[in-house]
């Protein structure tokens, strides 16, 4: 079993971009802020950086609905290369956005170079992805690969140079504050800043419908994500139903603009991914104006689902294989976040002294006909 939010957050007006640069915040100054246009990448530093973190979602398909769901976000893939060989790999493309650059200075000695990209309202998931660094780090080093990646799969971005502008570890020599930002609060001032930008920018303050069942601990999930968005500056409410109207009516896409957040739960028939992912995400779950539509998110994703049907094929032969698929199809899946995982409980059985033969199975649990008692 797991329990699953599904998320679609609406648009906010937006202010423009350039506006941005009048923008006071503390300790920090923005040098420049300007949209760039869709484009092959320009040349603006290297590297490959890490997720950082990841905020409220809202996307079409990757969320409830056409138009409109994390576990903690992982790294963003950088796109493939062209294999040896073959042709040579298209441009990478990067969506048009509003390029932000800021210097951080939390302390008499900080210089933290830091880097924001927001997506246009309408391009925007809801979402915020931070991106780290590798080694010492001395540049952005997100903005090749991780910060390309999370634009175009919707989300506002930022990353810093962790504050340095030099390589190896002689600037860490006589500068402890240097060594503080370098350890946690180079990342801590960049999402800081990045929430008051997007705050500013618009995207924050839309209305949020969160929907769940009406019993003690659906309902203590509902209100909790509620608390939770409403600190971070979204308006966001309640909808509790019972528990027996409330998963038929978030599947059915005819209620889909009266939420934006519905917590679900899972219970597997088998054990095994092809019951899980293939389920819940496939494109031949989704039943336009059905009760009886489990992939919620209304997600579909050609690609992915080559996969899901090559696993599945796999499968019947060469099970570690299939696993192996499976496990990138997770990760693909993770990182187009239709929805965000929010616990797998763990079950545990107390036994009398006097039971024996226990034994437990993923799909059945505890098995009752093979216990004996004294």
């Amino acid at each position: 079993m797991i329990g699953i939010a599904f998320m679609l957050l609406g648009a906010a007006a937006a202010m423009p971009c350039e506006s941005l640069t009048t923008v006071k915040l503390d300790n920090a100054v923005i040098t420049s802020a300007e949209m760039v246009a869709e484009g092959p990448a320009a040349a603006r530093g290297g590297g490959q950086g890490r997720a950082a973190a990841a905020g409220p979602r809202g996307d079409a398909p990757g969320t409830a609905q056409p138009g409109a769901g994390g576990a903690p976000a992982r790294g963003a893939v950088a796109p493939q290369q062209a294999r040896a060989g073959g042709p040579p790999a298209a441009p990478a493309i990067i969506p048009a956005h509003c390029r932000v650059q800021l210097d951080l200075k939390p302390s008499s000695d900080s210089m933290i170079k830091m880097e924001m990209w927001l997506p246009p309202v309408d391009k925007w998931n809801g979402k915020f992805m931070g991106v780290g660094n590798g080694g010492f780090a001395g540049s952005i080093q997100g903005l090749a690969n991780d910060m390309p990646q999370a634009l175009r799969l919707g989300y506002a971005t930022a990353g810093t140079d962790t504050g340095h502008q030099t390589q190896g570890g002689e600037w860490a020599i006589g500068h402890p504050e240097k060594m503080i930002d370098f350890g946690y609060r180079a990342t801590h001032e960049m999402t800081l800043k990045a929430k008051q930008l997007v705050k500013e920018s618009g995207t924050s303050g839309a209305k949020v419908v969160v929907n769940s069942g009406n019993d003690e601990t659906s309902k203590a999930l509902g209100e909790q994500m509620v608390s939770d968005l409403n600190k971070i500056g979204y308006k966001a409410s309640g909808q509790y139903l019972a528990d027996g109207i409330q998963y038929p009516y978030v599947q059915n896409s005819k209620n889909h603009s009266k939420w934006n957040i519905a917590w679900s739960a899972w219970y597997q028939d088998y054990p095994a991914p092809s019951d899980f992912l293939n389920v819940l995400l496939g494109c031949g779950s989704i039943h336009p104006n059905s009760d009886a539509s489990p992939n919620i998110a209304a997600f579909c994703d050609k690609a992915i689902q080559a996969k899901m049907d090559q696993a599945e094929k796999t499968g019947v032969t060469n099970a570690d294989a299939a696993n192996e698929i499976w496990a990138e199809v997770d990760h693909d899946m993770t990182d187009q976040a239709p929805w965000v995982d929010l616990y797998n409980p763990k079950q545990i059985d107390f036994l009398s002294k006097r039971v024996g033969n226990y034994q437990w199975n993923p799909q059945w649990y505890i098995l009752i006909d093979q216990l004996w008692v004294k």
